[in-house]
């Protein structure tokens, strides 16, 4: 107190509603002055409160997002993540592998570039019903970048009122079998 001649200190906790406490401010006066406006010290350290809550909150989306992204990278599965126009907007190694293309060339496809020719009105049959319904399960030919038809089967969902969010599996040895099952 007395190398820094410091009279009157104020404690001002930061906290925002639900999150509690966090942390304080503390303004320390010289001997003999006072605060002369607490509203502004008050609507300062508010100030600071709704930062570090801001702060929070975008680290805690970051972490989420980083999570869903491993989630999705890992995933056995291919995830065709598109519009509600068939662009594609997000996918993942498997959708990567099943298909041919790398991730720069698919996100640049609609779902028509991919889907069988001879399949393409009962591709966008099935999409049309996936906007309507949120959610649809069947079976659909593609065509990989080398124009090779293989089957797959498609598990979808609306996410986010504005994208579809389908989980391809490979079925062509399956179908192939089932098809020469039926010829004997």
């Amino acid at each position: 107190e007395t190398v820094f001649n410091i009279g009157i200190v104020y404690i001002i906790e930061l906290s925002y509603e639900k999150n509690g406490p966090q942390g304080d401010i503390v303004f320390l006066m010289k001997k003999g002055e006072v605060i002369r406006n607490k509203e502004l010290i008050e609507l300062y350290a508010s100030l600071i409160g709704n930062f570090l809550v801001r702060i929070q909150t975008e680290k805690s989306l970051y972490e989420s997002e980083a999570k869903f992204r491993a989630y999705m990278e890992k995933a056995p599965l291919g995830v065709f993540i598109s519009d509600m126009e068939g662009n594609y907007v997000e996918v993942n190694q498997a959708a990567c592998q099943m298909s041919g293309y790398r991730e720069e060339e698919l996100l640049k496809l609609n779902i028509t570039d991919v889907i069988a020719p001879e399949f393409l009105d009962k591709g966008l049959e099935i999409f049309r019903r996936l906007k309507e319904n949120s959610f649809i399960e069947d079976v659909e030919m593609a065509l990989n970048k080398n124009g090779e038809k293989c089957w797959i089967n498609l598990v979808a969902t609306i996410i986010d009122h504005n994208k579809v969010t389908p989980f391809c599996q490979d079925i062509n040895n399956k179908k192939i079998a089932e098809q020469k099952r039926e010829i004997f």
